[in-house]
């Protein structure tokens, strides 16, 4: 079981795939905002994914809850992110995240802005309610533009 289990995460470490348009929204983000990326999973995995995918210059730093000691949607896991950024200011932070129930409710319950991207036109829950939504990710530069 060992063995089967380190090659599936080696496996997956391995692969990426990209939502349309996400590629070249994040490169256009990162010359205009900062960013961050917050990720639940396994270390191993998650920073494979980010080198296969060859995201690493357009993020400042990669949080992943293993490495933090908490999961999203846990206030824990956010102030952990939060305690590694260099003048962080909750005021102008947004996560932007596809899970209701990890990235939404863990910004709310962070207390900073939050934008769903909701490709599947999935129904809205009124217990977790997003600031904002939108269906790509590619219309999140409009989107910070605006505020």
């Amino acid at each position: 079981p060992l063995a089967f289990s380190k090659a599936y995460e080696h496996n997956l470490a391995q692969g990426h795939f990209f939502l349309p348009g996400a590629e070249e929204a994040v490169k256009a983000l990162s010359k205009k905002y900062r960013l961050f990326l917050a990720s639940n999973g396994t270390a191993s995995v998650q920073k494979g994914r980010m080198t296969s995918a060859n995201l690493y210059p357009y993020f400042e730093q990669v949080f992943v809850s293993q490495d933090i000691g908490y999961n999203k949607p846990a206030r824990e896991y956010f102030q952990g992110c939060f305690d590694r950024i260099p003048d962080f200011d909750p005021n102008k932070a947004m996560i932007v995240g596809d899970s209701l129930t990890s990235d939404i409710l863990g910004g709310i319950r962070a207390g900073i802005r939050t934008c769903w991207v909701n490709p599947e036109h999935s129904p809205a829950r009124e217990d977790i309610p997003a600031d904002f939504q939108i269906e790509s990710i590619t219309q999140l530069e409009a989107l910070l533009e605006a505020l």
